[in-house]
């Protein structure tokens, strides 16, 4: 019990929560530029330190039905390729991915 106290003292003094949000919002915006320069259809966005890749659409992905009816098929080749470059992700486009 006092070392989870501890944790989250210490959580609340160094605002771990806030620079996990900073980082994950820098990483979402990096994601974000690279895919525009090599227009890519790809779109990250995030929620403190929770982010989502997907099909970049018009309109903001809100709900399930909002999914593009392809995202499956489309993260799939998406997946494959970061997996050849040694980078591992979810194999399902529905699932958040939380940065640490």
């Amino acid at each position: 019990m006092r070392a989870g106290l501890a944790t989250l003292k210490k959580i609340e003094r160094e605002n771990v929560y806030s620079v996990l949000e900073k980082r994950t919002e820098k990483f979402c915006n990096e994601i974000n530029k690279i895919a525009e320069q090599i227009k890519a259809p790809l779109q990250a966005i995030h929620y403190g330190s929770i982010f989502w890749l997907h099909k970049k659409t018009e309109s903001t992905i809100r709900t399930i039905i909002d999914i593009p009816a392809d995202h499956k098929t489309q993260f799939a080749k998406l997946f494959h390729a970061l997996l050849n470059q040694g980078i591992y992700t979810a194999p399902s486009g529905l699932k958040l991915v939380f940065y640490l």
